[in-house]
């Protein structure tokens, strides 16, 4: 899954066993890699980025 707001966003790297890696770009660029809980994890990316 990948959102993106202009040119910023995130995409789901890994979801395996309630557990979620993901990466956060700027302009095509990585900038984090982010893990943890998949529901809270989501959550805080959607509210960020939705």
């Amino acid at each position: 899954m990948n959102i993106n707001v202009g040119n910023v966003g995130f995409a789901i790297l890994a979801d395996i066993d309630n557990k979620m890696t993901a990466a956060i770009y700027v302009e095509n660029q990585i900038v984090a890699i982010i893990a943890g809980p998949s529901d809270i994890l989501y959550e805080k990316l959607k509210k960020v980025f939705l």
